[in-house]
């Protein structure tokens, strides 16, 4: 099974995560100094990975670059630690809407047994 949360400290390496599971949920963090190359970023996430979500994690507190970030494709921007309850729902709805893994036997099985632990 694929994992359910993992960071990435680079876009290249985002992007390696996305071709692994191209229907993610991305969390990015975005500042003045990266500001324009996650525009772009965003922006052709739709093009390149059309079943992923990007949202976005900011303090710039500038109304421009919130529109802006909204237009590249961004469906939210929390810019504090207050507004990440609907990042939550996004999260949980997207996962919710994953198709579920076909498992063999030993791997449906398991999670059942008793040693499984």
């Amino acid at each position: 099974m694929g994992r359910l949360l993992c960071e990435t400290r680079t876009q290249g390496e985002c992007q390696q995560m996305l071709r692994r599971w191209p229907a993610s949920l991305v969390a990015v963090e975005v500042t003045r100094t990266d500001f324009a190359a996650w525009i772009t970023w965003i922006a052709d996430l739709e093009h390149t990975f059309p079943a992923a979500l990007a949202v976005v994690l900011s303090q710039l507190d500038l109304p421009e670059a919130d529109w802006a970030l909204r237009e590249a494709g961004a469906l939210w921007i929390a810019s504090s630690p207050r507004a990440l309850a609907p990042v939550t729902e996004l999260a949980l709805r997207h996962v919710g809407q994953a198709p579920s893994l076909r498992l063999d036997v030993a791997e449906w099985a398991q999670p059942a047994l008793p040693w499984a632990d």
